[in-house]
């Protein structure tokens, strides 16, 4: 809709601001509902009364008001957020870092709901399903067909923990059919992806999100690290939106000495807090290096401002997104929330990292695609801090086009195409590969003799392809990795798709000097 129509309704609302929202000052959002005085909002109610009552066509006036708050919301600043009712619960899941439901990974394949893998001791494997099996019943009812999407299928399948479900099955290993009751648990969202040996003394660790489990979480893949003879560390935030803040400190916390400014915040009067490291850091020695890009925000950007101000790790990759404010989150009396900013951050040396917003939401967001590609810049860490575009700007940054045969692969197969062929292949190939240990997979399988497969499945003439230098290789490498995360999970996916990855090579050299 256009954006002329509700600007009209976005001013009045500003005007009963206090209607919905009020201040809270834990980090963690103090929950509180806030209820309509007598005379206010009443410009809004009889707006809201007349386009029910006269307005030449039919309209939600709830979907019009969710509209028009989130508008509102945007005017104040780009971070301060609406969340509808019937979106908070998944809100909340995503920071408390668990779900309830039966622990299953699925894809939508031929409008029928096929497993891909099984959550390791979850609900679903205790009831004996497995990857392969396909969906087609859920209680009473039928679940195929092409009105079929991933929100419908979560809905019927999630629910309390406790809670039973009955399912009709395809099973993957005979093709029977079978009805199975899983009872739903309690689901971890796990924040690191995977903890490894990059190689001999080179710990590496991918952290996905800030949540209320990711420290604790973070902590036992720091202490297996060093178990297994860790020196160095290269930890991976590309790609992390944030999340609480206090999780953010609590992982710097494992970096830095006793004492040491993490981070400090302002509210509305100017009023200070800042936060300090303890004694009780598992890795305060030994050289690290964190990889950012434009996708790392808010919490990625307070760890990583933290370690570079304090000089405890080189930064290397992107110029991160450059969100410098803290949100709270508040109930509305219809049960859906706001998340509303109350606290500017400020790393350890004072910097505000926030990026400028002129108003212009959509600008706000798109900024980081308008940003130079080629950039290939190594600078000193006071060059890096002095830097005021927003964000962290890393000492060393890397190219986006430091691998041309990534580009090249992009340009050749459409947006997941080589996800549905690999996909398929295991889909066809499953007993077959499930004789593959994960070890033994990651360091031997050769997916290069399987191009010509996913050609064919792509309709590409191998003939007519321009092939880069190293573009077959590279290609090789994606579908092995591909391939591994639909059979293992993340755990083998990325020691495969990390190989000859620009960013880690150049980490990796800036350890080694």
């Amino acid at each position: 809709m256009k954006r002329s129509i509700w600007t009209p309704l976005a001013i009045a609302i500003v005007m009963v601001l206090g209607l919905y929202i009020g201040h809270i000052s834990q980090s963690r959002a103090r929950l509180g509902t806030y209820n309509q005085t007598a005379g206010e909002g009443a410009k809004v109610r009889q707006l809201l009364r007349l386009i029910q009552s006269e307005y030449v066509e039919t309209i939600d006036t709830d979907s019009l008001m969710d509209l028009a708050i989130a508008d509102m919301l945007h005017r104040l600043d780009p971070h301060s957020t609406y969340i509808p009712a019937q979106q908070v619960s998944a809100n909340e899941e995503e920071m408390q870092g668990r779900f309830e439901g039966i622990g299953i990974e699925f894809q939508l394949y031929k409008d029928t709901v096929t497993i891909v893998r099984i959550i390791e001791d979850g609900p679903a494997q205790r009831a004996g399903l497995m990857a392969g099996d396909r969906i087609y019943g859920v209680e009473d009812s039928l679940f195929f067909g092409p009105q079929l999407n991933t929100d419908k299928v979560v809905g019927r399948i999630k629910g309390p923990g406790g809670s039973t479900v009955s399912l009709q099955l395809r099973r993957a290993e005979d093709g029977r059919t079978e009805e199975l009751r899983v009872v739903r648990g309690s689901i971890p969202l796990p924040s690191v992806d995977v903890a490894f040996m990059l190689n001999e003394g080179t710990g590496f660790i991918k952290l996905s999100r800030f949540a209320e489990t990711s420290a604790e979480e973070f902590r036992r893949a720091l202490v297996e690290l060093k178990d297994a003879g860790m020196e160095k560390l290269l930890l991976d935030l590309r790609d992390n939106p944030g999340g609480l803040m206090d999780a953010a400190r609590e992982i710097s916390d494992e970096f830095l000495s006793d004492g040491q400014k993490i981070v400090m915040t302002k509210d509305r009067k100017n009023e200070e807090r800042s936060y300090y490291a303890s004694s009780q850091g598992v890795f305060q020695n030994g050289p690290m290096a964190i990889l950012i890009n434009e996708g790392s925000a808010s919490a990625s950007e307070i760890v990583a401002g933290a370690l570079q101000d304090h000089r405890r790790a080189v930064i290397v990759g992107r110029r991160s997104f450059g969100k410098g404010l803290v949100q709270q989150e508040m109930n509305l009396s219809d049960g859906s929330r706001v998340r509303l900013t109350t606290y500017r951050y400020f790393t350890p040396n004072g910097r505000s990292i926030q990026k400028p917003y002129t108003g212009d939401y959509e600008s706000y967001q798109q900024e980081t695609f308008e940003r130079g590609w080629t950039d290939d810049t190594l600078r000193s860490a006071d060059e890096a801090r002095e830097l005021e575009e927003g964000g962290i700007a890393p000492e060393r940054t890397v190219s986006l086009e430091a691998v041309s045969a990534d580009f090249w692969v992009y340009h050749k197969f459409p947006p997941g195409l080589i996800d549905d062929w690999a996909f398929e292949y295991i889909d066809l190939h499953r007993k077959k590969l499930s004789e593959w240990r994960e070890e033994t997979f990651i360091s031997s399988f050769n997916a290069a003799e399987l191009i010509p497969d996913l050609l064919t499945y792509a309709e590409v003439d191998a003939n007519q392809l321009d092939w880069e230098h190293g573009a077959e290789e590279r290609l090789a490498q994606r579908m092995k990795a591909l391939l591994a995360r639909n059979l293992y999970g993340l755990s083998a996916f990325y020691p495969i798709y990390l190989q000859d990855d620009p960013f880690v090579e150049a980490a990796t050299q800036e350890l080694a000097k």
